[in-house]
């Protein structure tokens, strides 16, 4: 198995609703390392945990959420 650095980003909320009424482009970012055989089940692993990640951060709110990005770095 080798490790990966998955890096995603991802809007908050309050940034969500600030970039749309403002046309700005702000957004956070998250990091983990996965072991995986190939950078594409580090990938889709690391997609499945991004997404988990913003659902539950919008889990109160009535906003859908998104994730803006996400990708694998060795």
């Amino acid at each position: 198995m080798q490790r990966f650095l998955f890096r995603f980003g991802y809007e908050t909320p309050l940034q969500l609703r600030d970039n749309d009424a403002l046309g700005w482009d702000d957004e956070e970012s998250g990091a983990l390392f996965i072991r995986a055989d190939s950078a594409s089940e580090a990938l889709a692993w690391g997609a499945e945990v991004a997404e988990r990640f913003v659902r539950e951060l919008y889990q109160r709110s009535d906003t859908s959420e998104r994730v803006c990005s996400s990708f694998i770095s060795r």
